[in-house]
């Protein structure tokens, strides 16, 4: 008797459908996407860090693609992390103590550094490239901050407001992701303080729009800027 021909692929196939690699690869991606209660800057609480773990677990369970998880993270509107939780990783950029312009630059530079796999970018959104990553990146040394501010204006119109879970106590809060209601306009250079270099017009530049810096596309008349960015 000759053994199945398809003997492999069925337990490939087992093991993907097991239990465990739900449990492996839902550990894996919440290491990969910082999935923790506190970072240096931010609280997202126990409650948020259950819901991202159970959006990725749930992604993982329904073989959603990747790609698809990327763009629902980037993209994500909502209004309490406790419950959505994809809504929690955009929030890992929050930057206390500074301008708006601090969050945007940090949460474009998770962007790139998480699913561009070009960590640099954090780099760019203080200085030009030129001078200082002529010895690690090509594309880099060529680029400009002005560029990077091009990237970090598709997080121009983000908001990421917080709300207390009792009123009582305003220490414990859920957060939020929104477009468009708090911030209206594109990344202005209006700031001379905050975790990074001023930001400052160049010549009659005051405002810099959504650029992609490798294709320069810009959103569409009436897109969303995050889910343009996202595509």
């Amino acid at each position: 008797m000759t053994a199945p021909t398809d003997k492999r692929s069925k337990y490939v196939d087992s093991l993907l459908a097991s239990p465990q690699w739900v449990d492996k690869w839902t550990q894996y991606f919440g290491d990969f996407f910082q999935n923790n209660s506190r970072n240096t800057q931010i609280v997202r609480f126990a409650d948020g860090v259950v819901a991202f773990n159970n959006y990725i677990r749930a992604s993982l369970s329904t073989n959603k693609p990747y790609d698809q998880m990327a763009r629902e993270m980037i993209s994500a509107q909502g209004a309490n992390s406790y419950t959505q939780g994809e809504i929690n990783w955009l929030v890992g950029g929050v930057v206390t103590g500074g301008p708006v312009q601090d969050n945007w630059d940090q949460q474009t530079a998770d962007i790139a550094d998480q699913f561009l796999g070009i960590a640099h970018v954090n780099c760019l959104l203080c200085h030009n490239g030129r001078g200082h990553l002529d010895s690690l990146s090509l594309w880099g040394a060529q680029t400009t901050r002005q560029q990077a501010w091009g990237l970090a204006s598709f997080l121009s119109r983000t908001d990421v407001p917080r709300t207390a879970v009792n009123p009582s106590n305003t220490n414990i809060y859920y957060w939020g992701l929104a477009d468009n209601t708090r911030y209206k306009t594109d990344y202005a250079l209006n700031t001379t303080t905050g975790n990074r270099p001023a930001r400052q017009p160049i010549g009659t530049t005051k405002v810099v729009p959504p650029a992609y810096p490798w294709g320069g596309q810009s959103p569409a008349s009436g897109t969303n800027y995050r889910a343009a960015l996202a595509q």
